[in-house]
């Protein structure tokens, strides 16, 4: 009678979606995502709304993975001054960051890095306007002597 019991709420639970604190499904991490561009409009640092699920994904992956960082790379066109291209390339990249904590990365896990209009070419305007997300293994420290 108390297996048919702990079954039927073991159903219960399973079915309405809720889950057991130690089912070892729920402690695996999600698989780690691919590096990718989040894109910006012209002058923009709001990005595109067409990459929320992929931030998403890249923010639970992050706070399961606690030996990796996520490497952020701004960008932007060679449209501009150049130093009005870096402090556009670095917005983007924090606005970004902001995003990715926002859905629960931890913050001290991202690492900005930014690039302004190098490496831009005039041919991909659009591909340039972007920050790329880079997830990877977190460098190991040792100690010197």
């Amino acid at each position: 009678m108390r297996h048919a019991i702990l079954s039927t709420t073991l159903s219960l639970v399973l079915g309405s979606g809720l889950a057991l604190a130690d089912d070892a499904e729920q402690t695996k991490a999600p698989p780690q995502p691919t590096s990718m561009d989040v894109f910006f409009d012209t002058d923009s640092s709001d990005p595109k709304d067409e990459n929320e699920s992929h931030l998403q994904d890249l923010a639970n992956w992050a706070k399961c993975k606690s030996t990796h960082i996520i490497k952020l790379e701004g960008h932007a066109d060679p449209r501009g001054s150049v130093e009005h291209n870096a402090e556009l390339a670095e917005n983007r990249a924090q606005a970004i960051t902001e995003k990715l904590v926002e859905l629960g990365a931890p913050r001290d896990r991202i690492v900005v890095t930014v690039y302004g209009e190098l490496g831009a070419k005039q041919a991909t305007l659009d591909k340039d306007r972007r920050v790329s997300a880079v997830p990877e293994k977190q460098p190991a420290i040792t100690a010197s002597r």
